[in-house]
């Protein structure tokens, strides 16, 4: 049996209280005093010691071997079986009252059935308490196997995200290597050090928004060699916002995507804006926003089903960490296209 401490206190209370109660019942009945008192005391001793030994035996036997007349036997039988006992010490102290004698074994088919009752609720409440701890036990392993999946699902998604990054900078560092030998040590610098923070961070579900531009500043040092004054990116936050919380490597991706799309397939000079701020709700609690700005020329770029891994893997990075669909939005205005991020803050 799966029986907590809590529930057995409650039928040790139960035996406890029912005693007075059952010896004025028999001096009621007929039963002198005396004698009555007794006689509650040693039948509840013998209920309340055959209910701990239905517990230890629903306990030894499992789910499995628990057919469904079990409970309907063990509860007949010891019902039968207290009862015998209680009439052999009743042949003690009714002994030499035969009035109160014959009272006693008039009582016993109720007794019988009061003894059956009280049994059958103890191990219907031991029946209920292993399935609630058994649903329990499903329930953790399931929450435990949804954990899991979803940390291994986020960790393979933030691992998809730097191999492309990576190819270009090594393709941008072998073009350096003959002409510019300086920058492209300083560029295998720069991506030493982004990629070491990276790796910092893989164990972690939240970052402030401060750590957050570190690392993306790490990111825009290598994008700016690569491509020099044409790429520029502005970044408006205010003070108060650094300490917010977010998913690590969130805007990477994203401007990532801004800067392929701003960039690639143009010759003239590229601003990237980045504006951070917090919207308060109707509830009290702030979101952290943050939009990401990239010129959009439709002639050049793909169409927005194509718009890329990065925004994808954001989209569903969010939605296993925030179980929300609505939080990233896109859209394109005046040949400029915008990704806004809403960030719920949490304790985690």
């Amino acid at each position: 049996m799966i029986a907590s401490n809590k529930y057995l206190w409650i039928f040790l209370l139960f035996f406890v209280a029912w005693i007075p109660l059952q010896a004025l019942l028999l001096v009621w009945y007929g039963t002198e005093p005396v004698l009555a008192w007794p006689d509650a005391v040693i039948s509840n001793l013998i209920l309340s010691f055959t209910c701990f030994d239905v517990r230890l035996i629903m306990r030894y036997y499992s789910s499995e071997k628990r057919a469904w007349y079990m409970p309907l036997l063990w509860t007949s039988g010891l019902s039968m079986i207290s009862l015998l006992l209680l009439k052999f010490a009743a042949g003690y102290f009714y002994r030499d009252d035969r009035g109160s004698l014959y009272l006693f074994r008039q009582s016993l088919p109720l007794r019988l059935l009061f003894n059956f009752c009280v049994i059958g609720a103890f191990v219907l409440l031991d029946r209920l308490l292993y399935y609630v701890h058994i649903r329990q036990e499903e329930n953790k392993r399931k929450s435990d196997l949804e954990k899991i999946s979803k940390d291994a699902e986020l960790s393979l998604l933030r691992q998809q995200l730097q191999p492309h990054f990576l190819f270009n900078t090594l393709n941008s560092i072998s073009s350096l290597i003959g002409t510019q030998p300086e920058e492209a040590r300083k560029m295998i610098q720069q991506l030493s050090d982004f990629f070491r923070a990276t790796v910092r961070k893989d164990d972690q579900n939240f970052v402030d928004l401060g750590s957050e531009l570190t690392q993306l500043q790490l990111y825009l040092d290598i994008e700016k060699l690569r491509f020099g004054d044409r790429l520029t990116v502005q970044i408006d936050t205010e003070n108060s916002c650094l300490a917010l919380r977010l998913p690590p490597l969130l805007l990477q991706p994203l401007v990532e995507n801004a800067i392929k799309f701003g960039l690639y397939g143009t010759y003239g000079n590229v601003l990237i804006r980045i504006g951070v701020w917090v919207e308060k709700e109707k509830t009290g609690n702030g979101n952290l926003i943050v939009q990401i700005e990239n010129p959009f020329d439709p002639q050049t770029a793909q169409s927005e089903n194509g718009t890329g891994f990065g925004l994808r893997s954001v989209k569903r990075r969010l939605y296993l960490l925030f179980s929300r669909n609505d939080l990233v939005q896109t859209r394109i205005n005046d040949q400029l296209f915008a990704v806004t991020l809403k960030l719920p803050q949490t304790k985690s």
